[in-house]
């Protein structure tokens, strides 16, 4: 059969008969296609293998740092001073444990060098923290030595021990110092506040001290004064305080077994067995023993007033009662005069600012006459008119007045 023409593309005639093919076939598209598609699924499975990285690293590294930082805080509140290489064992036990399972062995060299790093930073603190340690169980070790030597430097006997102790002192600071404990100024300013406190502490142990004895003197004055008053009343009443009478021999063997015991004075003693041995008979009416008891009752009148101030000399009080019994035993003073002038009911009627005051008038009063001799008889007599008065039951006042117009009159 013969070929007819055909029209192709090209607007050429041809016999060549057209084929049928497949749309793209031939096309040298479909190579770049597969291999596009080849590099796509290379692409995602590294994106993949990257984030699985990543997933691995970045867990791996907060796990070491919450566990570094755990182990610096345990480590920093340990009390053991000696204890940094068990932390920095479980640093590095950390370290391992954190680079397990990694599958990119890169990634984990990476995250080893990153540990490694973080270890040694976290070594540098736990040191540090336990240098303070050092110092501060240093410290209080030196503090305690310090403390010793001080105490020695305060309680030597004599110049000598002093020097040694402060010596120790100084050579105790020295070596903590070298060592690093304290500065160098540090440890001088402590050696001088350690000296300064010993002499602190020997100053007011030698001030306590003196205290301590004028308590002992004073409490040891006040117990000798109550003995002595009570004697002497034992003395004016020859009673005891359940009305028991008493004699002159016991009251002698009283006042002996007293003094030995140390609870009156020697003097007391004497004067009061005196007064129990050979006392003089008294003459009221003679100048010398008016003058005796118008002086000792100007005594009493005076010391009233002073017992009414703060820290009252007991041994004013002392000298007074036993120069009235003396008084007694020379004969200056009756036995009424001496109740007077000692007897409790006599005595607390001078505790009345009142009455001192009224005694005080009549003082003043006698001293208007021309005579010394007479004013001592008026002022004795005077005195002994007002404290009956008084003792009666009159006021102050009343008596005062009454006893100088009786004077006048």
């Amino acid at each position: 059969m013969p070929k007819l023409p055909q029209y192709d593309s090209s607007r050429q005639l041809t016999t060549q008969q057209p084929q049928i093919m497949r749309e793209g076939a031939g096309d040298t598209n479909e190579y770049d296609i597969a291999a596009a598609g080849l590099e796509k699924a290379t692409a995602i499975a590294v994106k993949w293998s990257n984030a699985v990285d990543t997933v691995q690293y970045t867990s791996a590294k907060a796990n070491y740092e919450a566990g570094v930082n755990d182990v610096v805080n345990r480590a920093a509140n340990d009390p053991d001073y000696n204890n940094s290489d068990t932390y920095v064992k479980e640093l590095e036990e950390l370290k391992k444990e954190n680079l397990k399972g990694f599958s990119n062995k890169n990634i984990q060299s990476r995250a080893a060098l990153d540990f490694e790093y973080g270890n040694q930073a976290a070594e540098i603190k736990i040191g540090n923290a336990y240098k303070k340690k050092v110092i501060a169980a240093g410290q209080v070790a030196t503090f305690k030595l310090l403390d010793l030597e001080a105490s020695n430097y305060v309680n030597s006997v004599g110049e000598r021990g002093k020097i040694v102790a402060a010596a120790k002192i100084k050579n105790i600071i020295d070596a903590q110092v070298a060592a690093g404990v304290f500065g160098e100024k540090e440890g001088h300013k402590l050696y001088e506040s350690t000296i300064k406190e010993a002499q602190v502490a020997i100053e007011d142990e030698e001030d306590l001290k003196q205290k301590q004895e004028k308590e002992a003197i004073l409490a040891h004055e006040i117990a000798r004064n109550e003995t002595e008053d009570t004697m002497a009343q034992l003395r004016i009443n020859m009673q005891d305080s359940q009305s028991n009478e008493v004699t002159d021999s016991d009251l002698i063997n009283l006042a002996r077994s007293e003094y030995e015991a140390g609870n009156i004075s020697e003097r007391f003693a004497r004067v009061f067995v005196n007064s129990l041995k050979s006392v003089k008979v008294a003459d009221p009416s003679n100048i010398d023993s008016i003058n005796k008891y118008n002086e000792l009752d100007d005594r009493k009148l005076a010391l009233k007033d002073r017992w009414f101030r703060p820290k009252t000399p007991f041994e004013a009080k002392a000298q007074y009662r036993a120069d009235v019994l003396q008084a007694e035993a020379d004969g200056f003073l009756t036995k009424k005069e001496r109740t007077e002038l000692l007897e409790d009911t006599y005595d607390k009627l001078y505790d009345d600012p009142k009455v001192r005051d009224a005694m005080k008038q009549v003082i003043a009063q006698s001293s208007l006459y021309a005579t010394q001799d007479t004013q001592a008889r008026v002022k004795a007599k005077m005195r002994r008119g007002l404290m009956e008065k008084i003792i009666d039951g009159k006021s102050p006042n009343d008596a005062l007045e009454e006893t100088i117009r009786e004077q006048i009159i």
